[in-house]
């Protein structure tokens, strides 16, 4: 998906979900998956400022920098550290 669409799609959600009494919804806009500049960007000037509560950046590391060829993950719980 595009960002202008991405941006387009998530003001039309974001519109449509109200609030409800005594509870404010945190509406989240995702970033890209990797460091396309571009897609943080275009959510920034066409979503306006008020709409979302955050933006979800991501980055994703592969072992060899191959996507088709994903490593296992190991979650450690002490001092909630995540370890590739």
């Amino acid at each position: 998906m595009a960002a202008e669409a991405y941006s387009n799609e998530y003001k039309r959600y974001a519109s449509f979900c109200p609030d409800y009494p005594g509870t404010e919804l945190k509406k989240i806009a995702s970033g890209s998956y990797n460091d396309d500049y571009h897609w943080i960007e275009t959510i920034m000037k066409k979503v306006p400022i008020f709409i979302p509560w955050g933006v979800s950046l991501h980055y994703y590391i592969f072992p060899g920098g191959n996507f088709n060829k994903k490593g296992l993950l190991l979650l450690l719980m002490n001092s909630n550290i995540l370890m590739l």
